[in-house]
């Protein structure tokens, strides 16, 4: 499959704790990033440090699309 997928996880979220999103691991796509950061649920998007390195991941992931 080519379907694109691109998930950020907080490591210590307790909202969507990490282990929820295990079924992703299995889904088979080339296009396939799991980015994994030590936020919460909330620090995900306000830790300024995070929201950069998720940003640079993302815009380079989408250019090396096909």
């Amino acid at each position: 499959y080519n379907l694109p997928i691109y998930s950020v996880v907080g490591t210590v979220d307790q909202i969507v704790p990490e282990e929820s999103l295990a079924d992703l691991a299995s889904l088979k796509s080339e296009n396939k990033v799991i980015t994994k950061y030590e936020q919460g649920h909330l620090g995900i998007i306000f830790h300024n440090d995070t929201v950069r390195k998720i940003c640079e991941g993302v815009d380079d992931w989408i250019h090396k699309l096909p």
